[in-house]
Protein backbone atom coordinates (compact mmCIF):
# COMPACT_ATOMS: atom_id res chain seq x y z
CA UNK A 1 0.00 0.00 0.00
CA UNK A 2 1.46 3.60 -0.92
CA UNK A 3 0.71 5.57 2.04
CA UNK A 4 1.85 2.43 4.31
CA UNK A 5 5.69 3.54 3.19
CA UNK A 6 4.85 7.33 3.69
CA UNK A 7 3.13 7.29 6.69
CA UNK A 8 4.51 5.48 9.58
CA UNK A 9 1.49 5.49 11.71
CA UNK A 10 -0.35 3.15 8.88
CA UNK A 11 3.08 1.45 8.35
CA UNK A 12 2.98 0.66 12.40
CA UNK A 13 -1.23 -0.20 12.37
CA UNK A 14 -0.71 -2.14 9.06
CA UNK A 15 2.62 -4.25 10.89
CA UNK A 16 0.10 -4.50 14.23
CA UNK A 17 -2.95 -5.83 12.37
CA UNK A 18 -0.89 -8.35 10.06
CA UNK A 19 0.79 -9.31 13.66
CA UNK A 20 -2.74 -10.50 14.95
CA UNK A 21 -3.31 -12.51 11.89
CA UNK A 22 -0.19 -14.18 11.73
CA UNK A 23 -0.80 -18.18 10.86
CA UNK A 24 -4.02 -17.51 9.03
CA UNK A 25 -3.41 -17.13 5.25
CA UNK A 26 -6.81 -16.15 4.28
CA UNK A 27 -7.14 -12.92 7.22
CA UNK A 28 -3.76 -11.61 5.51
CA UNK A 29 -5.01 -11.85 2.09
CA UNK A 30 -8.47 -10.61 3.13
CA UNK A 31 -6.28 -7.81 4.52
CA UNK A 32 -4.14 -7.26 1.62
CA UNK A 33 -7.08 -6.81 -0.46
CA UNK A 34 -8.75 -4.36 1.26
CA UNK A 35 -5.45 -2.61 1.39
CA UNK A 36 -5.81 -2.64 -2.02
CA UNK A 37 -9.12 -1.60 -2.43
CA UNK A 38 -7.63 1.48 0.19
CA UNK A 39 -4.50 1.95 -1.94
CA UNK A 40 -4.73 5.66 -3.57
CA UNK A 41 -7.12 7.24 -1.71
CA UNK A 42 -7.09 10.02 0.15
CA UNK A 43 -5.77 10.12 3.73
CA UNK A 44 -8.62 10.07 5.94
CA UNK A 45 -6.48 9.57 9.42
CA UNK A 46 -8.79 10.78 12.39
CA UNK A 47 -7.67 13.05 14.76
CA UNK A 48 -5.29 11.29 17.88
CA UNK A 49 -7.70 10.65 20.68
CA UNK A 50 -7.41 9.29 24.12
CA UNK A 51 -10.38 6.67 23.60
CA UNK A 52 -9.04 3.41 22.90
CA UNK A 53 -10.02 2.15 19.45
CA UNK A 54 -12.35 -1.36 20.19
CA UNK A 55 -12.89 -2.61 16.35
CA UNK A 56 -11.37 -3.49 13.31
CA UNK A 57 -12.40 -0.20 11.35
CA UNK A 58 -11.51 1.06 7.97
CA UNK A 59 -12.60 4.48 6.66
CA UNK A 60 -13.36 4.15 2.92
CA UNK A 61 -14.51 7.46 0.73
CA UNK A 62 -18.12 6.67 -1.04
CA UNK A 63 -16.78 7.02 -4.32
CA UNK A 64 -15.16 3.32 -3.51
CA UNK A 65 -18.15 1.44 -1.46
CA UNK A 66 -20.12 2.44 -4.97
CA UNK A 67 -17.75 0.89 -7.32
CA UNK A 68 -17.43 -2.16 -5.10
CA UNK A 69 -20.85 -2.23 -5.11
CA UNK A 70 -21.95 -1.68 -8.80
CA UNK A 71 -19.09 -4.49 -9.69
CA UNK A 72 -20.74 -6.92 -6.90
CA UNK A 73 -23.94 -5.88 -9.01
CA UNK A 74 -22.41 -7.31 -12.06
CA UNK A 75 -21.15 -10.15 -10.98
CA UNK A 76 -24.46 -11.48 -9.53
CA UNK A 77 -26.02 -10.82 -12.66
CA UNK A 78 -23.45 -12.07 -14.68
CA UNK A 79 -23.70 -15.51 -12.24
CA UNK A 80 -27.37 -15.61 -12.58
CA UNK A 81 -27.29 -14.91 -16.10
CA UNK A 82 -24.74 -17.71 -16.61
CA UNK A 83 -26.71 -20.25 -13.72
CA UNK A 84 -30.65 -19.66 -15.98
CA UNK A 85 -28.38 -20.55 -19.69
CA UNK A 86 -27.38 -23.54 -17.41
CA UNK A 87 -30.97 -24.28 -16.77
CA UNK A 88 -32.73 -23.87 -19.98
CA UNK A 89 -30.39 -26.13 -21.53
CA UNK A 90 -30.87 -28.69 -19.11
CA UNK A 91 -34.76 -28.61 -19.70
CA UNK A 92 -34.34 -27.95 -23.49
CA UNK A 93 -32.23 -31.53 -23.54
CA UNK A 94 -34.13 -33.13 -21.55
CA UNK A 95 -31.49 -34.15 -19.28
CA UNK A 96 -32.61 -32.73 -15.69
CA UNK A 97 -34.35 -33.99 -12.54
CA UNK A 98 -37.44 -33.94 -12.14
CA UNK A 99 -38.27 -36.92 -10.23
CA UNK A 100 -40.05 -35.77 -6.93
CA UNK A 101 -38.54 -38.54 -5.08
CA UNK A 102 -35.08 -37.93 -5.99
CA UNK A 103 -33.27 -36.45 -2.75
CA UNK A 104 -31.22 -33.72 -4.81
CA UNK A 105 -33.04 -31.95 -7.78
CA UNK A 106 -30.64 -30.53 -9.91
CA UNK A 107 -32.87 -28.09 -11.26
CA UNK A 108 -34.33 -26.84 -8.16
CA UNK A 109 -31.01 -26.18 -7.20
CA UNK A 110 -29.49 -24.17 -9.89
CA UNK A 111 -33.50 -22.40 -9.68
CA UNK A 112 -32.14 -21.57 -5.59
CA UNK A 113 -28.64 -20.20 -7.23
CA UNK A 114 -30.61 -18.22 -9.35
CA UNK A 115 -32.71 -16.36 -7.34
CA UNK A 116 -29.69 -16.03 -4.88
CA UNK A 117 -27.73 -14.18 -7.13
CA UNK A 118 -30.69 -11.92 -8.50
CA UNK A 119 -31.38 -11.16 -4.95
CA UNK A 120 -27.75 -9.90 -4.46
CA UNK A 121 -27.65 -8.00 -7.42
CA UNK A 122 -31.06 -6.16 -6.20
CA UNK A 123 -29.32 -5.51 -3.10
CA UNK A 124 -25.95 -4.48 -4.90
CA UNK A 125 -27.41 -2.01 -7.20
CA UNK A 126 -30.27 -0.48 -4.51
CA UNK A 127 -26.75 0.12 -2.32
CA UNK A 128 -24.80 1.61 -5.41
CA UNK A 129 -27.66 3.78 -6.42
CA UNK A 130 -28.34 5.21 -2.15
CA UNK A 131 -24.82 6.43 -1.69
CA UNK A 132 -24.49 9.66 -1.29
CA UNK A 133 -21.10 11.09 -3.28
CA UNK A 134 -18.69 12.87 -1.02
CA UNK A 135 -19.04 11.06 2.01
CA UNK A 136 -16.42 8.96 4.01
CA UNK A 137 -17.59 5.43 5.88
CA UNK A 138 -16.38 4.06 8.82
CA UNK A 139 -16.25 0.16 7.66
CA UNK A 140 -16.36 -2.65 10.42
CA UNK A 141 -15.42 -6.32 9.27
CA UNK A 142 -19.17 -7.11 9.11
CA UNK A 143 -19.50 -4.08 6.14
CA UNK A 144 -16.26 -5.62 4.82
CA UNK A 145 -18.13 -8.94 4.26
CA UNK A 146 -20.99 -7.59 3.15
CA UNK A 147 -19.22 -5.88 0.59
CA UNK A 148 -16.60 -9.37 -0.09
CA UNK A 149 -14.01 -7.93 0.64
CA UNK A 150 -13.37 -10.89 3.20
CA UNK A 151 -14.18 -14.18 3.38
CA UNK A 152 -17.51 -14.90 5.44
CA UNK A 153 -15.63 -17.12 7.18
CA UNK A 154 -13.30 -14.85 8.27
Amino acid sequence: MADSDSNPTVREDMHTILSLIDGAPEAVAAWHRVAAVLDGSPDMTPAPTSEPIRNLEVLVPSETVRQIAEAKTKEHEDKAESYQKQRDDMEAAGTADDDPNLSHDVLRDIKRRINGHREQATFFGFLSSHIPAGRVYQLGIGDLRVLGLTDRHF
